[in-house]
């Protein structure tokens, strides 16, 4: 039961910008609570992912970051209620056994198993409470009254990141985390074969942990194999190509992209072998194109990261879809050349003196 209740932050959710801006903060306040950036990482991915479906299926929501007491252990507590509809089928989402083609339980049971703490209730037309807890770092004095004034107004004096800006921050973010997580496989696959001795359970865990991360991340995440087999396929990369996991997986991905790609894909691997480096960004000067399971090609921006396992190289790609921004940036010049022409009639009409 909680003892202690520190306010640091209230935030309205009206717009999809806003979940970017809640996921913006979420991170924020994580970093000055102490945590380490995995779990920043965690933090700020469950987070959205709630407030992206408040937003979509509750139409907004109000949001509050505290930290409070509980059993005389500090934590972070975020809470996202909406006055949405509600949801009739929780059990079933709960029991992993729904079954929806807009991710609505993938990203609740992502959420719940990327914190320590999870707690939803729902009655139908009554909204939705989704309560997440994360513990502190041993050794942080964040959970105090002060410590809260304090980071919340640091978050008021932070200028609010270009949304943009906060993607591209986010995906450096997954790629990191990916890098750390596989690292972490690998060493884990290390020890098992020396020791045999790590448990079934802490495997098991280990690997619902990554699951999650993967399933609930917001661009798309391929991982192949080295002869391009696809081994991995969240959800966000059947949004974006219009297929679905199961027929995605062992598949070649050369499905899904163009012949530039193709090429791009295979100098970036070229380069991670020979420099040994561990991430590669895939940039084109003419802009860089994927393709849906139908054909249509689309741009996007894509970054690929490397491990080994088992004497095998795997490799991992995340991309965003950039169709929205590309619309906007046309649109934008097509504004600068009708002003542009608006400004030369004036001109030829300005009688000369």
């Amino acid at each position: 039961m909680a003892v202690e209740s520190n306010l640091i932050l209230a935030v309205d959710l009206r717009s999809e910008r806003d979940i970017v801006m809640v996921r913006q903060h979420a991170r924020e306040i994580a970093a000055h609570a102490g945590f380490d950036h995995l779990e920043q990482t965690r933090i700020s991915t469950a987070a959205s992912e709630i407030a992206r479906n408040a937003f979509k299926y509750g139409g907004g929501a109000n949001i509050e970051f505290k930290f409070d007491s509980d059993g005389g252990r500090e934590r972070l507590l975020i809470t996202i209620h909406d006055a949405g509809p509600g949801i009739s089928d929780l059990p079933t989402i709960l029991e992993g056994r729904y079954k929806s083609k807009t991710g609505l339980g993938k990203g609740i049971l992502g959420a719940k198993r990327l914190m320590d703490a999870f707690e939803i209730r729902s009655q139908p037309g009554d909204g939705t409470t989704v309560v997440l807890g994360k513990f502190l770092p041993a050794g942080s004095s964040a959970g105090t009254s002060k410590a809260a004034t304090q980071i919340a107004e640091a978050i008021r004096n932070t200028a609010p990141r270009d949304p943009f800006a906060e993607v591209q921050h986010q995906n450096q973010e997954l790629l990191r985390m990916l890098q750390e997580v596989q690292s972490r496989e690998t060493e884990l696959a290390r020890l098992h074969a020396i020791l045999r001795r790590e448990s079934d359970e802490t495997i098991h865990i280990r690997e619902a942990q990554l699951h999650g991360i993967i399933s609930s991340a917001m661009d798309a995440i391929v991982s192949v194999d080295e002869q391009r087999r696809i081994i991995v396929f969240n959800a966000a990369a059947e949004k974006m190509f219009h297929c679905s996991e199961q027929e995605a997986l062992n598949s070649s991905l050369d499905r899904f992209t163009t012949a530039e790609f193709r090429e791009l894909y295979h100098e970036c691997i070229r380069e991670l072998q020979s420099s040994g480096a561990s991430a590669c960004p895939m940039q084109s000067p003419k802009g860089l194109s994927a393709k849906r399971a139908a054909g249509e090609t689309f741009p996007v921006e894509a970054a690929i990261s490397q491990v080994t396992v088992a004497g095998q190289r795997l490799y991992t790609l995340i991309m965003k879809d950039m169709t929205e921004r590309r619309r906007a940036e046309q649109l934008e010049e097509q504004l600068r050349q009708s002003q542009k022409m608006v400004f030369r009639a004036a001109a030829c009409r300005t009688p000369a003196r």
